[in-house]
């Protein structure tokens, strides 16, 4: 009991009674609620009163038993009591705004064709959640993708706002390149990339658009895309060499006669010629001067070393003049070699500068310069053979010889007429008595001896060897 007012306490509504008084205490009580007072940006917190058997009020007037907050406030809500009506103290509430994490990465969202690409979150103290569940910090993307992350603060619990990645694919680039793997032999070829808006780099570490090759070699290069900076599959350049084609080149110099022509022919392993004046034809015809040179060429377009050819027309000799001394016939001038003919026959054996005519007839002879060319004499007719004809004859030995000789003639009264193989008399010699004569001291050479009487004319063909 109360000691004042000997009152019992009603312990089950917290107040008393005075019988002398009549009066109603009521015991003091605090206002209670639940809620976080931290609230991340662009979200809201609830915050609810948890005292019972009361009724609520708000600064804002709401009279709710809870109320939402966005932002940073210092506010307050009183309680009453339903059945005393009393009121709680003033009960006050101050809220914060806590920053949300902010979603950030690294990594490049060009993805080149058959590669992946690693994206990182790069915000700190948070934990990450993507689209796929992936809890880590970083993901591996090789497709075109649309996705996204988000990312929570460690300490407030707030989250970024959705952080979207989109990945697109690039086609890598397409490394093509010109040029013959195909190398003839000697030679080198020019291998260009064709491939547009790219860098490059050979095996060999040229960076350069085209490399010259000269060898058989297995080699690649790659290409890299100027602007996504995608890379090329290897492309891989096999090159070979051809052996070269072969010309035979046997003769480099060609005479032919003045208004007559030459056909040259080129042997070798080869598919087709040149000339180097364009000409294609093998064998070829001359009719004039040519000074150049001449390639074989194979199916592989490789060419021969080269072959140079001088083709020269040389001019016919001057035309001989036939001398007719008593049937024995000489040409006049020196050439390098004689044909006779009669009746347009050719004499076998008749090749000397001088002939003694054995018959009547129409005599030609046919002179030879150094490169073979020919020239005809007019003819000459002989009438006098076997008129008075004696058995004139002379013997020379030895012949050939060293320059000296002796001549035994048949008979006396001969005449021994020497003359060089040009028909230059040398010297004159009259066998009055004696038959036997002796010549010496004569140069390497060949000689026509003339033995002759007033009847007859025969000659002898006399060969010096020194």
């Amino acid at each position: 009991t109360d000691g004042f007012t000997g009152a019992v306490p009603n312990n089950a509504f917290g107040y008393g009674k005075l019988d002398g008084f009549n009066t109603l205490v009521t015991a003091h009580f605090t206002a209670d609620y639940s809620g976080n007072s931290e609230i991340c940006e662009g979200d809201s917190n609830q915050f609810s009163i948890t005292s019972s058997n009361v009724s609520y009020i708000w600064e804002s007037g709401n009279t709710s038993s809870s109320h939402y907050f966005s932002d940073s406030i210092d506010t307050y809500f009183i309680a009453t009591d339903l059945i005393t009506g009393c009121t709680s103290d003033t009960m006050n509430i101050i809220t914060s705004v806590a920053a949300n994490p902010i979603a950030s990465f690294s990594g490049n969202s060009l993805i080149c064709e058959g590669d992946s690409n690693q994206f990182s979150i790069t915000s700190s103290n948070v934990s990450y959640l993507w689209e796929s569940g992936n809890t880590s910090s970083s993901h591996y993307f090789s497709d075109s993708i649309d996705t996204y992350f988000i990312a929570t603060d460690l300490i407030t619990g707030c989250i970024s706002d959705t952080m979207n990645i989109i990945t697109s694919v690039a086609a890598n680039p397409i490394a093509s390149f010109s040029g013959n793997s195909l190398i003839c032999e000697g030679d080198s070829n020019q291998l260009s990339i064709t491939s547009s808006n790219v860098s490059y780099l050979w095996e060999s570490g040229n960076t350069g658009s085209s490399q010259y090759f000269s060898d058989s070699i297995d080699t690649y290069f790659i290409v890299t895309n100027l602007t996504t900076g995608c890379i090329s599959d290897t492309m891989n350049i096999i090159t070979s060499v051809s052996p070269k084609p072969t010309l035979d080149c046997l003769t480099n110099t060609f005479d032919f006669c003045e208004n007559t022509s030459i056909t040259i022919t080129e042997t070798g392993v080869f598919n087709s010629v040149i000339w180097g004046d364009g000409s294609t034809i093998n064998p070829r015809v001359f009719t004039q001067d040519y000074a150049g040179y001449i390639l074989g060429i194979d199916t592989n377009s490789c060419k021969s070393d080269t072959c140079f050819i001088a083709v020269t027309e040389q001019p016919n000799p001057i035309q001989p003049i036939i001398t007719n001394n008593n049937t024995v016939l000489s040409s006049t001038n020196e050439y390098a070699s004689y044909q006779w003919y009669l009746d347009g026959l050719l004499i076998t054996g008749a090749n000397d500068s001088v002939y003694a005519a054995l018959e009547n007839g129409n005599y030609q002879v046919e002179v030879f310069n150094s490169f073979g060319c020919s020239t005809f004499s007019s003819i000459t007719t002989t009438t006098t053979v076997g008129i008075n004809e004696h058995s004139i004859n002379g013997t020379i030995y030895p012949n050939p010889n060293n320059g000296a000789f002796t001549v035994e003639t048949n008979q006396n009264n001969v005449t021994l007429s020497l003359y060089s193989s040009l028909g230059k008399l040398i010297s004159t010699k009259y066998a009055t008595e004696s038959r036997i004569h002796t010549y010496q001291n004569l140069a390497t050479g060949t000689y026509f001896l003339l033995l002759s009487d007033d009847f007859q004319v025969v000659y002898k063909k006399i060969v010096v060897l020194k």
